[in-house]
This record gives C-alpha cells, structure tokens and sequence, in this order.
C-alpha cells in the first residue's frame, strides 16, 4: 500500500510539473544568438530580435509571473525594455528586471490594482512603434486580472457583471464574449492599440478545445462574436433587467453601430501578430 501511495504521488507531481507555466514556456521557446523560435503544437515560428528597436514584455493571468521569469532567462534581462505584468495577489512575486512593472490583482472579480496594470499596457501599446515587439504573456485568469472598463462603465459596474454571468450558468465562452465587449483591452483590442508594432503571444490555455479567443478574453486574439451575441447571451439568461444600466446601454448602442467594437478591428491589424 506504501508503494502505491508513493507511485501516485510521485505520478501526480510529474503531472504538475509538466503544466508548470515556466516549464511551459522554457519548451516553447528556443534562443540562438539573436534569434527567438516559438513552437506549439502545431506552429513553429522564429523572429530576430536584433530588427527591433526595443523589446517590452507584457501580459497577466494566474501564470504570468512565472511565465515572465522563464521568458526574462531565456531571451536576456538586458534584451528587455520595459514592460507591465499583472499576477494574482496571493502569488509569490517574480524576480523581474526593474523595468517591468508589477501590478498585484483579484480573481475572479477584478480590482482596481489591476485596472492601474492593464492601463499601463495599454500605455505600451499606444508609444510602440512599428520598429517595436511587444510579447504578451496569457494565461488562465487573465479575464479577471486585466481589467479596462470601456468607456462610461465603471469597475463596480464590471464586478456587477461579472458576478451576475459566473451565478447565472453561462458557459465561459459566453461570458468572456461580454466581458470582451465592455472592455477596452480584450477582443483584440490590445492589439488594435499596439499596431503597427509586432506582437507575440505565449498563451497557456485554460479552456476546453482551446479557443484562442475564449483564453483571458484574448487581448490579442481576433474576436468573432458581436455586440448582439452578447445581448442574446443576457436574454438568455434573463440577465437584461439585472445588468448594470451602463453595461445594458453599452451593448444596446454596440449593437446598433453607435460605435466601434471588438469585431470592427481591421484583419490586417492581426497581421502583425
């Protein structure tokens, strides 16, 4: 019986040691002189970092700060020129080069600590410059961890929403589809502020089948749902009368083209990615 309960602890250690996020990231990424490739499963790509004029690193989730230490060893802490991560506020804070910002945030309602943190990505993405790469590291969590609250929604407002879709029964897909459009920075929008620099992702995924767009509300990621998905989504469970009014009339006015979503981001803005 000991040899068995030490074969499954041994077994289930392996089994977190091979999700391990630096881990993760230490397996994709590969560097030889001045050239970076990245491998997943079924994509393998290389760039030359020595054609940009800098280098920021950004990006939050519950595995953001382990996964910006292995990627700080791996290209060179002199190779980085600044950026912002957020990690959860119970997480042990990563060892980073002083010009990476550290913002602590809450899972799974966001604060304001990660508001401030998301803010300042997107603050990276707006001075980057088409001689600039910016990685973006995602994980699971990030939906919550980096917040941006569009215009005329408040973060009470968005914490609303957000406990109303997790009680609610919806699918994940189905609330990252709204949080991606009463935001500022999901649904591709980070990208859309970032163009025309070159951004990388290094993506852990958390969800079933692995839909890019569904991970973290994919900042980078181009969306396919719209303003009215989301509006059918809240019919559908009976969530049009419980949403915050400015969540409500933000969807309503999306839908009705008063404005430009996540769905409205050019392809060719995702060509840089």
């Amino acid at each position: 019986m000991k040899d068995l309960r030490a074969d499954a602890l041994e077994i289930f250690k392996s089994g977190l040691k091979a999700v391990e996020a630096g881990q993760a990231v230490r397996c994709a990424l590969r560097r030889s002189g001045s050239n970076l490739t990245f491998e997943s499963i079924d994509h393998l790509s290389s760039i030359d970092i020595s054609e940009f004029d800098r280098v920021f690193l950004v990006g939050g989730g519950k595995a953001s700060g382990a996964m910006a230490e292995a990627f700080i060893a791996a290209i060179g802490p002199e190779n980085i020129s600044g950026g912002a991560i957020s990690i959860p506020a119970d997480a042990s804070v990563p060892d980073l080069p002083l010009c990476i910002d550290i913002f602590e945030a809450t899972h799974p309602l966001p604060s304001e600590g990660a508001v401030v943190g998301a803010k300042r990505m997107i603050e990276i993405a707006d001075a980057a410059t088409e001689k600039d790469l910016i990685v973006f590291l995602l994980s699971g969590g990030a939906s919550a961890i980096l917040p941006l609250p569009a215009d005329g929604i408040t973060l009470d407002d968005k914490v609303e929403t957000t406990k109303l879709l997790l009680a609610c029964g919806a699918r994940i897909d189905e609330i990252n589809a709204i949080r991606k459009h009463i935001s500022a920075i999901k649904g591709g929008q980070f990208v859309k502020a970032a163009y025309p620099a070159k951004v990388i992702s290094l993506i852990i995924s958390d969800v079933i089948g692995h839909r890019l767009e569904s991970i973290g509300s994919g900042p980078t990621v181009r969306d396919t749902t719209t303003f009215a998905d989301c509006l059918g989504i809240a019919r559908k469970y009976r969530l049009l009368n419980k949403l915050p009014k400015s969540v409500l009339k933000h969807l309503k006015d999306g839908a009705l083209g008063k404005f430009a979503g996540p769905e409205d981001i050019p392809e060719s803005v995702f060509e840089r990615c």
